[in-house]
Parts: structure tokens; sequence; C-alpha cells
């Protein structure tokens, strides 16, 4: 998954869902410093490099390429730090 991230130019993340907060996408693109642009949905807000309101909000973000900025993200995000949690995780399903 990692690769794919790498090759994007930035996560946008439309959710309408309050409950939905945080997802896994947004904190792989965040771990991997793509910038996040999301909703203003619960704590989603955190690590988002951008949050809209409405489309017309969206399209003019994305046309100023300039300004995008990679997601705020702690350390304890990093692909490195997540990567063993992800290993044991599925370790778990075997």
């Amino acid at each position: 998954v990692h690769q794919y991230y790498k090759a994007a130019d930035l996560l946008i993340h439309p959710s309408y869902s309050e409950e939905e907060g945080i997802s896994w996408s947004m904190l792989e693109a965040a771990a991997t410093g793509l910038p996040v642009v999301t909703r203003d949905i619960e704590n989603a807000s955190r690590i988002a490099s951008f949050v809209f309101e409405d489309d017309e909000e969206l399209f003019a973000y994305l046309s100023r390429k300039e300004e995008w900025e990679p997601a705020n993200y702690p350390t304890e995000w990093s692909i490195e730090t997540l990567r063993p949690n992800y290993r044991a995780f599925f370790e778990t399903l075997r």
C-alpha cells in the first residue's frame, strides 16, 4: 500500500459521516507525508492539511497546488511505527 500513497499527490476523504472520524486511509496517507483533504468531520481535522465545507471550496483548493502541504501527523503514526502493528494484526488473522 505504501508505494501507492507515495505515487499519489494527495488524498481526498469526502465522507459526510460524523461517526467515521479519522479513517485508516487517512492515517496511511498522513504516515507517508501526503496532503490529506477532508470535510470537517469528528477528529479528522486533527491531521488534515485542508478541511473543506463544500465542493466549491474543495475545487478552489485543488487548483492551488502550490499551497498543498503534508498532513499534520504525530511521529507515532509514521510508516516505520505503524508497520509492526500492521504485521501483528495480520498475524492474528492467520
